[in-house]
């Protein structure tokens, strides 16, 4: 095997290993088209998530709530919630585990992402 083969080979195991790693973590983004839901895990909660293309605006739709345990009905509620996201803005939700999902809205609101963004507490100065 030559020197550029090895190279080759151990950045394609790495490049693999590492998004395995991310993914895991629910770093990389999920992509939406419009009137398509996808379902993810955030923390120990599910969230089901789609978005209506209005006008030129991703009108998102979030449910939040806690897993099921062996098919049995958890005591709790869920949450449902829309939002008018505008193309180029980021819309923030935080959820109960202490976790925060960030939504954006792509030009001529064709697409949506979603991803885990760090919450980081601050306070202004006086």
């Amino acid at each position: 095997m030559t020197m550029f083969k090895r190279i080759l080979s151990a950045a394609i195991v790495t490049t693999i290993s590492m998004t395995t790693a991310m993914a895991g973590k629910g770093v990389r983004p999920i992509e939406l088209i419009p009137e398509h839901g996808q379902s993810f895990d955030v923390g120990n909660q599910r969230a089901v998530s789609y978005f209506l293309s209005r006008d030129g605006i991703c009108k998102l739709t979030l449910m939040l709530a806690d897993h099921y345990k062996d098919d049995e009905v958890v005591p709790g509620a869920a949450t449902r919630m829309t939002i008018d996201v505008v193309p180029g803005r980021q819309a923030r939700i935080d959820a109960a585990n202490g976790r925060s999902l960030g939504f954006d809205c792509q030009d001529d609101a064709a697409r949506m992402s979603i991803s885990e963004v760090q919450q980081i507490a601050w306070t202004q100065r006086k």
